[in-house]
């Protein structure tokens, strides 16, 4: 397993440096397009984070100070994750954030959110994630996603259900119930 985990670490450090060094955009269709995450985004992640009817949302529900934010974007190259933003390419507005965590873990985790208000409901995220998934099975070999989804979220349990993920346990937490769902590659 060791070898495994350490192959994927590889992959994902060559990975984030590709798409560093090519300034990545990643054209999804409908006029939409993954970025990966950067210091140009900072406004528009400090918005949803902060906003005060979705922060229940996220695992952490404190918020997200700036400085927080500025500190982990530059630690971002060391940290076992893939950021992207998804953006509309009409306007070049970020509308949400999506992305890949323990990536070299033996539980890797999805996750998704869309930002911007006017943009839920649409069908976006199921077809972002449906390219994350992608993106995760076949450019980084994953066998195997995890999405923890509080347990109130039911939009995001049916959305995970559509997408193929499988209720495996319920966790509790300081920070709420979550919901444990897993996708394996097919």
């Amino acid at each position: 397993m060791k070898t495994v985990v350490s192959k994927i670490s590889r992959v994902l450090v060559v990975t984030k440096e590709y798409l560093r060094l090519k300034d990545y955009q990643q054209s999804l269709g409908e006029g939409l397009r993954f970025d990966l995450l950067g210091p140009e985004h900072t406004e528009s992640i400090l918005k949803w984070r902060n906003d005060k009817e979705t922060i229940g949302a996220f695992t952490t529900t404190g918020g997200l100070s700036r400085k927080a934010h500025e500190q982990f974007l530059a630690t971002y190259e060391v940290q076992d994750r893939i950021d992207l933003v998804l953006v509309d390419e009409s306007t070049d507005t970020p509308i949400g954030v999506f992305y890949l965590t323990g990536v070299s873990s033996t539980n890797p985790q999805i996750g998704k959110f869309i930002g911007e208000k006017h943009y839920r409901g649409k069908g976006l995220a199921k077809l972002a994630t449906q390219a994350l998934i992608r993106f995760a099975f076949d450019h980084l070999q994953l066998v195997e996603l995890y999405a923890h989804t509080r347990k109130d979220n039911q939009k995001n349990i049916l959305l995970n259900q559509a997408l193929g993920f499988r209720s495996e346990s319920v966790a509790e937490s300081s920070n709420g119930t979550f919901v444990i769902m897993k996708l394996q590659r097919s």
